[in-house]
């Protein structure tokens, strides 16, 4: 049976790719990005549990509430600093 809304052409697609995998370990942390030895030490742990990292996805970000125009250095540097390192 095809499921309303796919054609058939989609339908052959999607049983190629076979049974669904088991799903792989995945693991979430906390930490202060901006701190190098906070990333060594999850690094560490990382691969003592799971093994060779294949995938690290950064999810960390910030927001400066002020006009760029009106931001100071500091703050600045802050927001930059998570958001692109």
């Amino acid at each position: 049976m095809i499921p309303q809304g796919v054609s058939k052409r989609q339908e052959s697609k999607r049983r190629t790719f076979g049974p669904p995998r088991r799903p792989l370990p995945t693991s979430s942390q906390h930490l202060d990005v901006t701190q190098e030895s906070d990333w060594a030490d999850l690094i560490a742990k990382a691969e003592l549990s799971l093994g060779l990292i294949d995938i690290l996805i950064n999810n960390a970000g910030v927001v400066g509430f002020s006009p760029v125009d009106k931001t100071d250095l500091t703050e600045w540097n802050r927001v930059i600093g998570i958001n692109l390192t």
